[in-house]
């Protein structure tokens, strides 16, 4: 990749570093469409590798890798998973190889925008015509590989993995691949861009290379490899001396006691029991003690009764905080992030330090949607012996939306601007943070280490009771402030049924007389605020406000977001044609 998208990106020194390559044996070479410096250079760094490749006589036993799905805007990397977008980079990709033979085609990144089974058969497609070899998919959760899995005849997944990154490892991806015979191809296996530099400060690993005879590098790249027969690396040279030090790393043999702890940590993470080499709080592997010989943990329990950790898990607004209450009434001592400041591992090391100290019970509470951060929780607590029970919120996005808002009101009596959604607290949240946490949700599942898991459906509260309303849609009031029939029919059949006026016009406007004005006026793109519909800030707000009964309310409007809305809502909805 960085042979094409660094700044200082020299011919001669890739052509010297692929050439390397295969003198040293390497047969493997992972390209992609994308890379390149921006969008005016697609197909840059595919069309190196066949020029490189074929000027070596190693070259035509080469296999390629290239990935597809992605677009770029200048340095930005935008996710397509579009099946069109799929089929004509695929082929772009196979004129920029010169006609070289695709060995493996990955999805280069789930799109959040297409769903990930319409990407997956796009693949598929290609595999069966002929138009690649096999296919896969990179950077997915435990969940996104099953689902792929399930629509297409998948050979291979795609993942940072590294001593310093074990969030793939965590999340289960690495176990659930290896089980099904999926090969695991692990990029940035020295840590990437980002985290090289820690794992170049890890002074364990650089005791552990002394002992074994090679650099840290080296030994780390051995550590990937070591995991499984079907875990390969991919690490990213770009100069010839460091193919020649990767070249050095496939001959290192780590003792048996260091592959056996780096398989069950890197390869198999199961909840019970846990190996104590394992450190989660740091994400890396523990460097103080490779046999597990620490003193046992402490299980005493001065208060009397059953030990556990409660984890509840969900979206936010999904009803976690009414059970968190309830949690600490009956004794549990709460662990939560937004409360402490701080980060989920910081938090864990919080929980470890408590249950050693022999707390009786223990609740935690942020969302908890992915494996990866609820396996933090589940190895402390199996560490020290404790059970724990867990319990899933069950809440679409839009019901969670709702409540949002609704403690929103609850704590500042008012919606806040778009400056004051700060994100910090519950009642803080942006209009977006909900979407995108919901993009990474993975349902908890019987394999991860629960002693037990609930699973509860939410069930809306029935509205407070008011004034039944009349809410219309801003179409359906006509540039002359007159009312279109079917509204105006309404008014005419409720006279004192309180009147809001629902929508979005940037700058606002004034509303009729005796109308109470529920128009967002925040400027369009991506919404700031939780007024826009079909986001419900101004009905609840409106709704508290001037105690109107959503239950009992009518809503006229012809818009199909505010429609919408209404269903979420609850509220009695018609339409008529638009102009009628």
């Amino acid at each position: 990749m960085r042979l094409s998208t660094s700044p200082d990106r020299d011919e001669a020194r890739a052509r010297a570093t692929v050439h390397a390559a295969l003198d040293a044996g390497f047969t493997l070479f992972d390209t992609a469409h994308a890379y390149g410096r921006d969008e005016t250079e697609y197909g840059h760094n595919e069309r190196w590798v066949n020029t490189f490749l074929a000027e070596h006589s190693r070259g035509a036993t080469a296999r390629v890798i290239t990935k597809g799905g992605m677009r770029r805007a200048g340095p930005r990397w935008i996710p397509d998973g579009k099946a069109s977008t799929i089929r004509s980079q695929c082929e772009a990709s196979l004129v920029a190889l010169g006609g070289r033979a695709i060995d493996l085609y990955l999805l280069h990144a789930p799109d959040s925008k297409t769903p990930l089974a319409t990407s997956m058969r796009a693949l598929e497609a290609l595999r069966t015509e002929g138009l690649v070899k096999a296919v896969g998919v990179c950077n997915v959760t435990r969940a996104q590989l099953d689902e792929a899995m399930d629509n297409a005849e998948v050979a291979a997944v795609q993942l940072g993995v590294s001593l310093v990154d074990d969030s793939a490892l965590a999340g289960g991806v690495v176990a659930r691949a290896i089980e099904r015979g999926v090969t695991v191809i692990c990029h940035s296996p020295l840590g990437g861009p980002r985290k090289y530099a820690e794992l170049s400060r890890q002074s364990w690993l650089a005791e552990r290379a002394q002992v074994d005879g090679c650099s840290l590098h080296e030994w780390a790249l051995a550590a990937l490899m070591a995991i499984d027969r079907n875990v390969v690396v991919i690490p990213g040279a770009r100069r010839p001396e460091t193919v020649a030090s990767c070249r050095r790393a496939v001959d290192v043999r780590l003792p048996d006691e260091a592959a056996m702890v780096l398989r069950r940590f890197l390869a198999r993470p199961l909840p019970d029991p846990l190996p104590r080499e394992r450190s989660r709080s740091s994400g890396t592997l523990d460097e103080r003690n490779w046999s597990g010989a620490e003193d046992a943990p402490r299980r005493s329990d001065p208060g009397g009764g059953e030990r556990e950790v409660l984890l509840l898990m969900g979206l936010q607004g999904s009803g976690k905080t009414t059970r968190v209450a309830e949690a600490v009434a009956q004794g549990y001592q709460r662990l939560n992030r937004d409360e402490a400041g701080s980060t989920l591992a910081k938090l864990h090391e919080k929980l470890g330090l408590m249950l050693r100290s022999g707390i009786q019970r223990a609740v935690l509470d942020n969302t908890y949607v992915t494996r990866e951060q609820r396996r933090g929780v589940l190895d402390v607590a199996a560490k020290h012996g404790v059970p724990v029970r867990g319990v899933w919120h069950e809440i679409d996005l839009a019901q969670a939306q709702v409540n949002v808002v609704l403690r929103m009101l609850e704590v500042h009596g008012r919606l806040l601007e778009p400056h004051e959604l700060k994100g910090r607290t519950p009642d803080t949240l942006g209009p977006l943070v909900l979407p995108r946490t919901a993009k990474t949700l993975e349902p908890p599942a019987d394999d991860e280490g629960f002693t037990s898991l609930t699973r509860l459906p939410f069930a809306r509260r029935p509205w407070p009771e008011g004034a039944p309303a009349l809410f219309l849609g801003l179409e359906q009031l006509r540039s002359d402030g007159t009312w279109l029939p079917e509204a105006a029919r309404a008014i005419a059949e409720h006279p004192d049924a309180p009147k809001v006026l629902l929508g979005w016009k940037e700058g606002g406007l004034t509303a009729p007389a005796g109308v109470i004005d529920a128009v967002c006026p925040h400027p369009g793109g991506p919404p700031t605020c939780w007024c826009r519909p079909p986001l419900p800030g101004l009905v609840l707000e409106r709704a508290r406000t001037h105690t109107l009964a959503l239950s009992r309310s009518r809503l006229i409007t012809t818009s199909p977001v505010l429609q919408t809305l209404g269903r979420v809502l609850g509220l009695e909805s018609s339409a008529t044609p638009t102009g009628a």
